[in-house]
């Protein structure tokens, strides 16, 4: 590493310690300190369901740290044809720029499978586009769930559903670099449809959010060279690895061209760590330039079904 590298290195993070805790919580309990605290908004809608306060209901009946959780209606059955929602507002001031943010929370589900579920969301750009955090490249990892307790609802949409009455730590990660010019919001939504089934709903304690230095999800490929792009020969999905590097990393842009050059599609700021579909477009071969703060390169990939 060179001297002027170490140097630009340690005043940035002197210039964000100053500014950072590191960390954010949100665990219901009562008065937080202001400067740690991970904010949340209950949406105002007159048939929003959320509440936060001790729950007294038939599966659940006891936060995982007492006294407070967010719930659907700490007393009362969900009813049907029900949406509600709630937000969780971490500011870009609290961490480094080039982490990567680990959010965790615990909670309990008591839902009809399939048909009613809790839908997890994130939005980079101040809540005007939302993405699912299921099967989304912006995601490094989510985990700590059962496997059957997520699932596709009758409008397509993957969310967390079913019944699991053991408190499950779920952990979700994604970099810093994917918002640290926005405003990073995640929304939280419940939905059941016409059936009533006087089930409890979806509860949620001891959310936090922290920085950590390690990606969580595993090496798409073993590779040696800056960037990689697999598999090649592909079926439709393409994961694009960059090696980390030091401070602020990220992948700038993203383009896919023909042969004769015409651009067929375009990505803009992503983390170093991503994959793109290719499934829309005929078999053939296609040229990828991945372009990050670091370098930029061109893939040719064969698409084959």
């Amino acid at each position: 590493m060179t001297k002027l590298r170490l140097i630009l290195i340690l005043a940035m993070l002197i210039w964000q310690s100053g500014k950072s805790q590191g960390y954010l919580n949100q665990y219901f309990e009562g008065p937080q300190d202001p400067y740690t605290t991970l904010e949340v908004s209950i949406d105002s809608s007159a048939n929003n369901i959320w509440q936060i306060g001790s729950p007294q209901k038939s599966v659940f009946d006891e936060a995982f740290s007492l006294p407070n959780v967010i719930v659907t209606d700490t007393l009362d059955f969900y009813p049907e044809n029900n949406s509600s929602s709630f937000f969780l507002k971490p500011s870009s001031e609290s961490f480094y720029i080039g982490f990567i943010l680990a959010l965790r929370w615990t909670q309990k589900l008591d839902m009809e499978a399939n048909r009613d579920g809790g839908i997890v969301e994130i939005s980079s750009d101040s809540g005007l586009t939302w993405s699912n955090i299921f099967d989304n490249p912006y995601v490094y990892n989510l985990y700590g769930y059962e496997n059957e307790n997520v699932d596709t609802l009758a409008d397509g949409t993957m969310a967390f559903t079913g019944q699991d009455s053991q408190w499950r730590e779920i952990w979700l990660c994604f970099e810093t670099s994917y918002f640290f010019d926005q405003e990073l919001l995640i929304r939280f939504t419940f939905k059941s449809d016409e059936n009533d089934q006087n089930l409890d709903g979806w509860m949620m304690d001891n959310f936090r959010i922290e920085e950590t230095f390690v990606h969580t999800l595993e090496k798409a490929v073993d590779q040696s060279d800056y960037l990689a792009i697999s598999p090649n020969p592909s079926s439709g999905r393409v994961y694009i690895n960059a090696l980390k590097q030091e401070g602020f990393h990220i992948i700038e842009q993203i383009e896919v061209r023909d042969l004769d050059g015409r651009l067929l599609k375009s990505y803009g700021r992503s983390p170093v760590k991503f994959w793109i579909d290719l499934d829309d477009l005929p078999n053939g071969i296609y040229l990828i330039n991945v372009k990050t703060n670091f370098k930029s390169q061109n893939f040719k990939v064969v698409l084959q079904r």
